[in-house]
Order: structure tokens, then sequence, then C-alpha cells
């Protein structure tokens, strides 16, 4: 009614009680006869909501462990209940500091160094360990990549000298595999040798020529191209522990930042930490999808069924998402959406660390909340059609009666004349 106290404020106060009035009688009489209309449009989006939100709940618990399900349904029915004071849909535990997500990222990168220098490449070397090994090969490939890309030509010589030698490392490796590689797939030789490599001394651009790529140059082992499909079944899911592991940590950041960080200085170092675990977010994504690039190469070659399919799906910009975010930043909590990376199998128990264990139960606990917010819509549109029908109903036996009592005392009148 704001738009009408434009109208009204100059009026007297009958004029104006009864110009409201009128207003409010045209509202309630829109509102009455568009009634059909409103809750028609209401159970048509809660009805896909409910399958969609209670589906999403489901999957969520079945990737959980069953006795970690059992735990958070009976916390949340103590504090339902008021059993219990301990609020579910809070957090107990502290916000991590900056120190320490920095500790934990130069673990880290000291945990992949040594294990760059741990690998050993031995004479004789098995089908599956030859695969395994080209797989980490490729892998710090692309590490080289990044680090060289990240150099910059503001480098010190310290620097462009470390790059120089792990490039020379990798390369010697490369060729010892390379030599290995050439006794189970001699194909590989004589295709690696006619390609046209624009820096043949380069060891993050050589290559490897692993089975899911070479499917369509050369006939290869269907028993290595086995071995690659199982390696890379286990790596996708790798990925996806460690995807969900540093988006955690994000979040925890981002909180960190805006909870303590004040001052120019502070705010440049924590951007530079935010900056590290984006970065490693990227990485890890774009191994997860040219891991599954790799799967779907493999199982044209050895018959899969699209089973796989379904749960290593397609990683796209939007599912890279934290437990709290939605598929749009204007979502509100009843419709927000989670993830499908929350809700896939996890390598092991233990990777519900106790951070990761209270943000799952947090996020369990409000997609069940999600879910049950959405049955209880669709209950409550079919008993408020219910009782749109019955007072529709009843409003209309009372014009009836008022009709029937108008027609009497007209035919009484009629007789009396």
């Amino acid at each position: 009614m704001n738009p009408v106290s434009s109208s009204t404020k100059e009026m007297g106060p009958g004029s104006r009680r009864d110009t409201l009035d009128d207003h409010f009688g045209d509202y309630n009489w829109r509102k009455v006869v568009s009634m059909h209309l409103t809750l028609l449009r209401r159970i048509q989006e809660a009805i896909p909501m409910r399958a969609e939100h209670v589906t999403t709940f489901l999957e969520f618990s079945k990737s959980l462990p069953a006795d970690t399900t059992k735990a958070f349904s009976q916390m949340i029915w103590d504090f339902e209940a008021g059993k219990s004071s301990k609020n579910p849909y809070e957090t107990t535990l502290a916000v991590e500091s900056q120190s320490k997500v920095r500790l934990a990222l130069t673990e880290e990168d000291a945990a992949a160094i040594a294990r760059d220098e741990s690998l050993n490449i031995h004479s004789t070397v098995s089908p599956s360990v030859l695969i395994h090994q080209g797989l980490e090969l490729e892998d710090q490939q692309v590490r080289l990549a990044l680090d060289s890309k990240a150099l910059g030509a503001s480098a010190t010589e310290h620097q462009r000298s470390q790059i120089i030698e792990c490039r020379s490392r990798l390369l010697r490796r490369i060729t010892i595999w390379c030599q290995v590689q050439a006794l189970y797939m001699p194909g590989a030789v004589g295709l690696r040798s006619a390609s046209d490599e624009s820096d043949p001394a380069s060891a993050e651009t050589i290559k490897l020529l692993l089975p899911s790529s070479a499917i369509s140059l050369m006939t290869c082992d269907k028993k290595l191209a086995e071995y690659e499909w199982r390696l890379r079944y286990g790596l996708v899911f790798d990925c996806l522990a460690e995807l969900r592991r540093h988006l955690l940590v994000l979040n925890t950041m981002y909180q960190s930042k805006d909870s303590y960080i004040r001052g120019q200085k502070h705010n440049t170092r924590s951007n530079t930490l935010i900056h590290g675990v984006q970065s490693r977010i990227k990485y890890v994504t774009n191994k997860y999808r040219s891991s599954r690039v790799a799967l779907t190469a493999l199982s044209e070659l050895l018959g899969k069924d699209g089973q796989w399919e379904s749960t290593i799906r397609p990683l796209l910009d939007n599912d890279i998402r934290g437990l709290r975010e939605g598929e749009d930043a204007s979502s509100s909590e009843g419709r927000r959406q989670l993830s499908w990376i929350w809700s896939s199998q996890r390598t092991s128990d233990e990777e519900l660390t106790q951070g990761m264990n209270e943000a799952l139960r947090i996020e369990w606990c409000k997609a069940r909340a999600r879910a049950q917010r959405w049955q209880e819509e669709c209950i409550l549109l079919w008993e408020e059609m219910r009782c749109v029908v019955d007072f529709h109903q009843w409003q209309a036996g009372i014009w009836e009666t008022c009709a029937n009592e108008a027609a009497s005392r007209g035919a009484r009148l009629i007789g009396q004349v």
C-alpha cells in the first residue's frame, strides 16, 4: 500500500479510510480469484524440488559410513527433542590460523619433492609397474610445466638452476622408462621418433604414449590398457578426495581472512596463501579431467559399460564449490544444491578427519532440513488446496442461501400484491 500513500496523505480521515478499504478489498478479491494459479505455480515447483532434494540427501547419506550417519541422526534427534543443547548446525572447531595453513602447504610441497627424489627405476619392470611409473612421470611433467610457467622473467639464477636440474633429472627418468616401454609397446618407439617435437630436449613436452593416448595411433595390448584403467579409476577418487580437502581449507582461509586479517601487509600474505590453494585446486581439477578423458578412451577399447560414468561424472567449473556454496550465488538456503563431489565415494574412512567430519555433519543436517522443508511444503500446499475448495463451497452455499431467501421474499411480496 506504499504507492497509495502519495494520494491519501492529503485526504481527510474519512476519505483516507474509505480509499484504503477500497484498495484492500480489490487486492483481496484479486488474490482470491487468482488463488488457483498461485497454488498451481507453487505445487509445480515444490514437487520437483522435493524429489531433487530428497534424492540429494539420500545420495549424500549413502556416501558416508553407516555409523557416521547414525551418529548424526542421533545428535539431531536429541537436539530437536530438547535432550541436548549441542546445536548440530553449528561448528565447534576453532578457525584454522594462517600459520597452520602455511605449514600444511609447506609440508605438502616437501612431500612432493621427496616422492620425486625417491622414484626408483628397476632394470626389470612388470607391466603394471610400467603403467604406474608412466602416470607418475606424466604428473611430474605437468608439475614441471607449471613451475616453469610460474618462474617469470624476474627469477633468480638459483631458481632457474633448480628448474634446469629438475628438467634434466626428469629427462633421464623418462629416457629409462621409454627403454622399458619399448619391450611392452614396440610401436611407441616409431611413433615417438616420427613425431615432430618442437623441443626434443624439453622433458615436459615428451609424449609418453600411454595406452589411453596411443589407442588411435597403434594397436595396444589390452592387458596394459586394463592396468591403466584400474590405476586411473583409483586416481580419480584420489583427486576428488584432494579436491574436497582443498575446498575445505580454502573456505577456512576465507573465514579467517574476513575475521582476523587487517591491513595491507597481512592481506597481501593472506591473498598469496589463498592463491596457492586455488592453484592446487586448479591442478587437481585438470588432473581429474585428463584422467576421465583417458578412462573414456580406454572404456571403448576394453568394452566397459557406461555405469562408471554415473560415478565419475564430468567435473564442470560450477561443480567445484564448497559445502556452503550453491550453484548460484543468490540461491537461498532452501534452494541450495550440494555439489556432487561431496556425495561421491571416499577413498577411506581416514579421509573423514575431525574438521571434515564436522563440516559434513553440518551439511548433512542442512541437507536433511532442506529435504524435510520441501516435503512439508508439498503437504501444506495439498492442505491449502483442499481448504480453498472447501472455502469456495462454503461461500457458494452462503450465496445460494441468500439467493433462495431473496427469491422466497419476492414470492411472498408478489402474493401479497
